[in-house]
């Protein structure tokens, strides 16, 4: 399962792309009640597979969600996805409620393939 991101983006300070695949490693916490993830970002599948990992740099690299495993009644990777499409998808405010951070792209940019 991984992330398709359609938003035109500069990265390393002048290549313009115009999507980017995003694939995820997570851990769920011991007592079942968060989920953590790193994600890797990539120009393409193809170069997941080639194992061609790029920066971008506007773009978070760490999530960590609120999971309760027997509450979500879904597969931990399907919630995972869902919960950082919907963060990347909407403002929010940093830990401290004292900055807001906007959206990074807009809900229908993101698609979840290679399921």
């Amino acid at each position: 399962m991984a992330l398709l991101i359609k938003k035109p983006i500069t990265i390393l300070g002048e290549i313009e792309i115009n999507e980017f695949y995003v694939r995820l490693n997570y851990k769920v916490s011991v007592d079942g009640k968060s989920v953590e993830s790193r994600a890797f970002c990539y120009l393409s599948k193809e170069s997941y597979e080639l194992g061609k990992e790029i920066e971008i740099s506007q773009f978070p690299r760490f999530f960590m969600f609120d999971y309760i495993r027997t509450d979500n009644n879904i597969d931990v990777l399907q919630f995972l996805h869902n919960s950082i499409i919907n963060y990347l998808s909407n403002d929010h405010t940093d830990e401290d409620n004292e900055k807001v951070i906007h959206k990074f792209c807009e809900v229908d940019e993101i698609t979840i393939i290679d399921i």
